[in-house]
């Protein structure tokens, strides 16, 4: 007849529990690591993609995601998304800045920079991406908008901000538009010329400027 499971002495369960809370111990300590070691990738990440001050994306992250999106959109195969056909680019600084920051000092002119991001962001769709190009300089992407409709989602942007900035920094400011539409085959850099031209002369204007309407011109 086999004999009985025989229970371990005493002291040897001891040992066995002692041995197994060191490893919980262990698999708890290893589990806080990394989750410190993820929490510190996802800041580099962020620090990477998103600009410190304003929270807009880095003018490097913010190239590659609208070459990404040109090539997948106004691709030479021409398989465009459903319901994005268009994309405009918009670029603005903020008019007189240097000024503001003379008169009002730096801790001022920041407080602007993350109010216009914040405006922007808030009255923009989730599609749409804000970059900061440096400086007071923020380009837009709109997804799915042609340069009509980007000239009039740019002037409500444009009140919009001067409304909410004057209320809440109790400064008066405002942004200029230079608007682009991508066309089939060209390069995010292209665009982005033109729009800064148009930006230049919107800044003289004191209005939103399509990039076609300087060619009429």
């Amino acid at each position: 007849m086999e004999k009985m499971f025989e229970k371990p002495p005493e002291n040897e369960l001891e040992k066995i529990k002692r041995e197994n809370l060191e490893l919980r111990a262990r698999i708890s300590k290893l589990e806080k690591e990394n989750l410190e070691l993820k929490e510190q990738i996802s800041k580099l990440e962020k620090k990477v993609i998103f600009d410190d001050l304003t929270g807009a994306f880095r003018r490097n992250f913010f190239e590659e995601k609208v070459q990404k999106d040109t090539n997948q959109l106004l691709g030479e195969d021409d398989k465009r998304k459903e319901g994005y056909k268009e994309i405009s680019i918009l670029f603005s600084d903020v008019d007189n800045f240097k000024q503001i920051n003379d008169k009002h000092g730096h801790s001022k002119g920041d407080q602007i920079l993350k109010e216009v991001v914040r405006v922007l962001k808030e009255n923009l769709r989730e599609v749409d991406v804000v970059g900061r190009f440096g400086g007071d300089e923020f380009v837009i992407e709109m997804l799915g908008a042609n340069k009509d409709e980007a000239k009039k989602r740019a002037e409500s942007l444009r009140k919009t901000i001067k409304e909410e900035i004057l209320k809440n920094v109790r400064i008066e400011v405002s942004l200029s538009f230079g608007i682009a539409e991508l066309k089939k085959g060209e390069k995010f850099e292209e665009v982005l010329k033109k729009a800064d031209e148009a930006m230049y002369l919107a800044k003289k204007k004191k209005e939103v400027v399509l990039f076609d309407e300087i060619e009429k011109s």
